[in-house]
């Protein structure tokens, strides 16, 4: 899964940083500065009904709500991109070994080569329908796409010694997926009420267990840290959407939080951090708002796991949240 800004020692009353699902790194429990940078795109969500101008933007300073990013490149995808389309099917990886940032929309894959920040090329836009989730593991691009788990080599090309991985076929026949999100070892990917494990290992190999529950989830990330051992954190969906910590031996869930954004079809966009233990989350905060919230929480001993929501007025809808490093 997952999920631009280098950040820095962070408080609550302050604004932090954002990271990536993508890690296992472990780290002492104290928050520590943050050198990290994150990859971002904005995008208008309003009454027009297109999703056409994407910004790709570089954070690299700390402060409130990704305060002062730089401007990477403008593109207008083709063909013309509804927003509710990229609201409902939007996903993104970062590779950290080849400097690729993928996002997905549903319908295609665009690929950014943000080795130089300086001069971004035009992205690479490959047809791959049907995307639920895409994370990087080792120069490898994974894809769940129809419910089955696939491996593209660093040339996007499949790689056929790989699965496919089959998650168990939805009980609804249909059913809203998260986002992958990676241990060191094993994908995970909640999805009709089961937390999903495959190991990368081999032809790749897939455990369930269930969470006791039908609610779609979002945001789901991945820490191992000497205050937050093996821990999954995730947004449970619904009309009150809650901050939920899993349990990935037992998929026990407890939920930390009720948060306070507004909450619509869109998928949201989330980064762990796992030098500082602030996990990041933004949403749409509602369809055709054009406004998106960022929504800050404290993992550390002391957080409580209080969130900070920052919401400005015609800020555009923020997705493919990353971590750059």
């Amino acid at each position: 899964m997952k999920k631009t800004n280098t950040l820095s020692a962070i408080v609550i009353s302050t604004f932090l940083t954002l990271v990536s699902c993508d890690s296992s790194e472990t780290t002492a429990a104290a928050v520590v500065p943050s050198t990290f940078e994150y990859l971002y795109i904005k995008s208008p969500a309003t009454a027009s009904g297109t999703s056409n101008i994407w910004n790709l933007k570089n954070e690299t300073t700390a402060g409130a709500g990704f305060a002062s990013p730089t401007n990477l490149r403008i593109d207008t995808p083709t063909p013309t991109l509804g927003h509710q389309t990229l609201m409902s099917y939007q996903c993104s990886a970062y590779d950290k070994v080849n400097k690729k940032y993928a996002v997905s929309t549903g319908d295609r894959l665009v690929i950014y080569d943000v080795t130089n920040t300086a001069s971004v090329p035009a992205p690479t836009i490959l047809t791959i329908a049907n995307i639920q989730a895409i994370e990087f593991v080792a120069g490898n691009l994974y894809v769940l796409k129809n419910y089955q788990i696939k491996k593209y080599n660093s040339a996007f090309v499949l790689d056929a010694t790989f699965g496919p991985v089959s998650l168990p076929i939805p009980i609804s026949g249909a059913s809203y997926a998260s986002n992958l999100c990676y241990n060191g070892t094993d994908l995970y990917v909640i999805n009709d009420g089961m937390l999903h494990k495959i190991n990368t290992a081999g032809a790749g190999s897939i455990s369930s267990i269930s969470l006791g529950t039908t609610s779609e989830f979002d945001g789901l990330e991945y820490i191992n840290t000497t205050a937050l051992p093996n821990k999954l954190y995730a947004v449970k969906k619904g009309t009150s959407p809650k901050f939920v910590e899993i349990d990935p031996i037992t998929g026990a869930g407890t939920v930390k939080y009720t948060l306070t954004y507004t909450p619509d079809f869109s998928r949201i966009s989330s980064a762990l951090d796992y030098s500082t233990e602030f996990y990041y989350l933004d949403s749409s905060n509602g369809f055709s708002s054009d406004q998106n919230t960022l929504t800050i929480i404290d993992l550390t001993p002391t957080g409580a796991y209080t969130p900070v929501p920052l919401t400005t007025p015609s800020n555009k809808y923020l997705f493919g949240l990353q971590l750059k490093d």
